[in-house]
């Protein structure tokens, strides 16, 4: 399956979606990168998730023939899950209506992200217009539930509108607020490679019987280690809490 990942405006959390979210549901995946101004891949060169699956990065200023030439690759591979992170504006578009014309309905998922104000509406509706015939999934960024989109739900209170019932009816998945991207960004890394610290104990207290053995007497040093740990356990919290709703959501596409 190809999990396309698409917005015509940057800001809006496609890439925090297709590295820290998407790498973490599916597991095992080849993320294909196309953005001619970042190169995401690199700012998480510490990545243990990512090096041990296949990324790569593709810039649409090289000409389309780059764009198939790297999809026939992992296609021909039989790559499974395919992550592709699109950039905003132009590239959106081209790449978009590429994988249009060369998948089938059941073989793409389009996954558009937004945060609540109402700019990031109407651009998340333009795009919809985009691929609304195909299998389509919105990402609502930064809410816990209906009330922290009023543009989107509408609101009784400020007299506002919801958007379209049809749209309303679309599989939708709340991605809560969290500093926990933010922080395995630090250490160039994604939120999976976060959460493993955390997967090698069975108990807080065995974590810390264990720092203390590394930190060798090292307070300091304990600390930082511990600091990281604490980390970890929320990182595997946030995935076990909240992700498992995202792979119920594909089961209603």
């Amino acid at each position: 399956m190809i999990y396309s990942v698409i917005n015509n405006k940057g800001g809006c959390g496609k890439t925090t979606f297709s590295f820290h979210a998407l790498t973490a549901i599916l597991g095992d995946f080849t993320l294909l990168e196309i953005d001619n101004s970042n190169n995401s891949a690199r700012v998480y060169s510490n990545s243990a998730t990512l090096k041990r699956n296949i990324v790569k990065s593709v810039k649409l200023e090289d000409g389309e023939a780059a764009f198939d030439e790297a999809m026939f690759s992992l296609l021909a591979e039989d790559s499974g899950n395919i992550i592709v992170d699109t950039g905003g504006g132009d590239d959106t578009y081209r790449v978009t209506q590429l994988l249009l014309e060369s998948t089938n309905y059941d073989e793409c998922v389009f996954i558009i992200p937004l945060f609540s104000n109402r700019a990031q509406l109407q651009n998340a509706l333009d795009t919809y217009e985009l691929v609304k015939d195909r299998k389509v999934i919105f990402v609502l960024n930064g809410a816990n539930n209906k009330e922290d989109f009023v543009f989107w739900y509408g609101s009784s209170e400020y007299d506002l509108p919801s958007v379209d019932p049809k749209i309303l009816n679309l599989p939708t998945f709340f991605l809560p607020k969290t500093h926990l991207f933010d922080l395995a960004a630090l250490s160039s890394e994604v939120l999976m490679d976060s959460a493993q610290m955390a997967s090698m104990y069975s108990s807080t207290r065995e974590a810390q019987e264990d720092i203390a053995k590394i930190a060798a007497g090292d307070f300091t040093e304990y600390r930082r280690i511990l600091g990281r740990y604490r980390i970890s356990v929320q990182a595997k919290n946030y995935i076990e809490e909240n992700f498992k709703n995202f792979k119920t959501v594909l089961k209603t596409i």
